[in-house]
C-alpha cells in the first residue's frame, strides 16, 4: 500500500492540440467521487492498456516490444474547504481557541480507515 500526502494548488489549463502532439501514454480512468464535510473522496480505477514501447535502438530487429496492460486503483482525499483549515491554523499561531488539531486528526483518521479497508 502506497500512501502519499501532497499539497497542490490546482489551476485550469487549456487542452493541448492533440492533432499536433501525439500522447506518449494512454490511461483510462473510472472515478467515483463524494464529499463529506471538509473532505472530498475520489476512488479511481486506472487502466493502462497494452502499449508499444519506443525501441531504445532504432535499428533493432524483431517485433516491437510492448508494455502489458495494467490496472491500478487510486484514492484521493482532498480538503475542499482549505480556508477553514488555514483559518484554524492561524488561530493556533495566535494562541486562540481552535479546532486545527481536531480537523487534522479527522483527516489522518480518514486516511488510516481507508487504508485499513484497502488491505
Amino acid at each position: 500500500l502506497d500512501i502519499r500526502i501532497t499539497i497542490n494548488e490546482e489551476k485550469t489549463l487549456s487542452m493541448p492540440d492533440t492533432e499536433a502532439v501525439k500522447p506518449i501514454l494512454e490511461r483510462h480512468k473510472d472515478r467515483l467521487s463524494y464529499k463529506q464535510d471538509l473532505w472530498s473522496f475520489d476512488l479511481t480505477q486506472v487502466v493502462s492498456p497494452e502499449q508499444e514501447r519506443v525501441p531504445a535502438n532504432p535499428y533493432a530487429l524483431g517485433p516491437p516490444k510492448t508494455t502489458p496492460a495494467v490496472t491500478t486503483h487510486e484514492l484521493e482525499v482532498e480538503v475542499v474547504q482549505p480556508e477553514t483549515w488555514l483559518a484554524e491554523r492561524a488561530k493556533v499561531a495566535a494562541n486562540k481557541p481552535n479546532s486545527f488539531h481536531e480537523i487534522t486528526h479527522i483527516f489522518l483518521g480518514n486516511l488510516r480507515a481507508l487504508a485499513k479497508r484497502a488491505i
